[in-house]
């Protein structure tokens, strides 16, 4: 199990069980008294919401409450989802920003994701890239004006030098060097990728 702490309130996500066995995401919150109470927000079915959440550091959360994450399986596709859990009045509310295709874009992502200044997305996958490397990606999601999500992969492990299989979180970092323009440093199995 992995987890967040924010406010007082642990949020974490299981790869398996739930009500359907496919893993969920859930919160532990203290009462009055200093007992822990755990609330399941959503339970994957392994379809086209995803399944098997395998998010390193648990659920990323946004400034209006929202969580964000990955699954391994399930998706449109079968190679694993990007998803969010929006707060309301009936519970949380789950939605899928991309679905992996197992080809160039990826497959399998295993790690949670990490949000720029921006508002993108960053994380990685175990497998997929173009032309059948199957080591890998470190990719990007992108919010347009009406929140549809665009993927751009800015990079395909080889399984040399650069690594392979990455099932690590990104970590985004601001790098500044004489002479180098600042640009994000993304950080993954102990690479480093300047992009941008």
């Amino acid at each position: 199990m992995d987890y967040f702490l924010l406010a007082g309130i642990l949020w974490g996500t299981s790869p398996f069980g739930g009500v359907y066995g496919y893993g969920n995401v859930f919160e532990l919150t203290r009462d009055t008294k200093g007992h822990l109470t755990e609330t399941v927000l959503y339970s994957f079915t392994n379809g086209n919401d995803g399944g098997y959440p395998v998010d390193d550091d648990g659920p990323t959360a946004d400034s209006a409450g929202n969580l964000y994450g990955t699954t391994a399986g399930g998706g449109a596709y079968g190679g694993g989802a990007v998803f969010k859990l929006m707060p309301s009045r009936n519970g949380w509310q789950e939605s899928v920003l991309y679905s992996f295709t197992c080809g160039s874009d990826g497959c399998f992502p295993e790690a949670s994701i990490v949000f720029d200044t921006a508002g993108n997305l960053y994380g990685t996958t175990w497998g997929g890239g173009p032309g059948g490397s199957g080591y890998g990606t470190v990719f990007e999601l992108s919010p347009d004006s009406i929140g549809h999500w665009t993927e751009t992969t800015l990079h395909v492990f080889t399984g040399g030098s650069d690594g392979a299989g990455s099932s690590a979180s990104i970590n985004l970092e601001t790098y500044t060097a004489r002479r180098v323009p600042a640009a994000p440093v993304l950080a993954t199995s102990g690479r480093f990728m300047v992009v941008g």
